[in-house]
């Protein structure tokens, strides 16, 4: 645990502050400490600084927007067909997340008479979204960040083992320990 479970810790937030900014304190740059040293109890003391937004989410995402449109007429009738495709990778370095859409819309009319035309506008459209979920429900990544993604935390323990927040995320989880190797703060 760390001191987001606990009770407010002034001697906590102390050794964060000195921690971040005295160069000449045996513990700086540390981010484990021993969570009785700061009224903690029996439990890790995280002075971490994770910029999850940036461990998670993609530089840039690729979008693609096609279109694709024929009409014509004569003095009795008029068509138009038009049909579009677009297309966005997901915006997360994990997980498949995708989004495509088609839309096709055909367009006639035929004067029958001078009082009597026969018109005729139908529109169709397929989408498909798919966005990395939470093993342990059915709250998508960003959500998910929002709850457990908080700056002070470490992706590991100082024992190397994974996070307690993150073991119900599962997309984040295997993202973390395929990247265990770079530097992930």
């Amino acid at each position: 645990m760390n001191n987001r479970s606990n009770t407010y810790s002034e001697a906590y937030h102390e050794e964060f502050r000195r921690r971040r900014t005295d160069p000449t304190y045996e513990n700086y740059g540390k981010i484990y400490g021993d969570g009785k040293d700061v009224g903690l109890g029996d439990s890790y003391a995280y002075y971490g600084s994770t910029n999850w937004i940036k461990m998670f989410y993609k530089d840039l995402s690729m979008t693609q927007n096609h279109n694709l449109s024929v009409s014509g007429a004569s003095k009795k009738v008029s068509y138009s067909l038009s049909g579009r495709y677009y297309g966005q990778d997901g915006i997360y370095k994990v997980g498949d997340e995708t989004f495509y859409q088609y839309n096709l819309r055909a367009k006639g009319s035929v004067k029958i008479t001078d009082w009597l035309k026969l018109s005729n506008n139908t529109a169709v459209f397929k989408r498909k979204y798919h966005q990395p979920m939470v093993s342990g429900g059915s709250q998508p990544l960003l959500r998910q960040f929002e709850h457990r993604g908080q700056p002070i935390y470490t992706p590991y323990n100082e024992d190397g083992t994974l996070m307690v927040h993150l073991v119900c995320m599962a997309p984040l989880k295997m993202a973390i320990l395929s990247r265990r190797t770079t530097n992930l703060t």
